[in-house]
């Protein structure tokens, strides 16, 4: 529902799908294991075959930003000739690029359900002892969550760090994701400050 391995539908060339595994992936990727509750655990905090791209990330956080609508993302908000007006096609209608909808994550997840999940992102950046505290801004209430995937690159192990956030909280207007490859701290000490200079400008 929130797009995880599929494409985005941007048509970027050389877009990666990435993974979002189940019992018949690996029936088919890996038929010497079985999938079981430690698999399903595992690819629900992000872990183990998951591979996400930073833009599926970011959009996954709309939706929990929004409340749980999920959108395809778009690069084009509207279009305008030199006079500012909306330019028209060759019916005379006006060009739309008007947002998408994926999925409404609420035809599946409780409102109450959304709510805790964005309490916890809550948590995660503003209750202390929360690994994206580096994340607080001063005027602006910043929700999100810290990452740090172990990967290897040529036999080298190496950490990518996540931080993903959305704010102000109430009253969602930015989401942000931020990977950072070969980074030599976690997602809350390496991306979370980054992720706060973005929404600082």
């Amino acid at each position: 529902m929130l797009g995880m391995g599929e494409e985005s539908g941007l048509q970027l060339s050389g877009e990666q799908t990435g993974n979002m595994p189940g019992p018949e992936w690996m029936q088919i990727h890996h038929p010497q294991e079985r999938w079981s509750q430690a698999q399903t655990a595992n690819v629900s905090i992000g872990q183990g075959y998951t591979l996400v791209s930073p833009l599926q990330l970011a959009m996954a956080y709309v939706a929990a930003a929004n409340g749980g609508t999920c959108y395809y993302p778009r690069l084009i908000d509207r279009v305008l000739d030199q006079n500012g007006t909306p330019v028209v096609d060759e019916q005379g209608k006006t060009v739309n690029f008007a947002p998408r909808v994926r999925a409404n994550l609420l035809n599946q997840v409780s409102p109450q359900d959304m709510e805790l999940v964005r309490q916890g992102l809550w948590k995660v950046v503003n209750e202390d002892g929360g690994t994206g505290g580096r994340a607080r801004l001063k005027d602006v209430v910043v929700a999100g969550k810290t990452g740090t995937a172990q990967a290897t690159d040529r036999g080298q192990e190496e950490n990518v760090a996540w931080f993903a956030c959305f704010a102000p909280f109430d009253h969602p207007k930015y989401v942000v994701a931020v990977m950072v490859q070969g980074a030599s701290g976690h997602g809350g000490e390496v991306a979370g400050p980054i992720a706060t200079r973005i929404l600082e400008r």
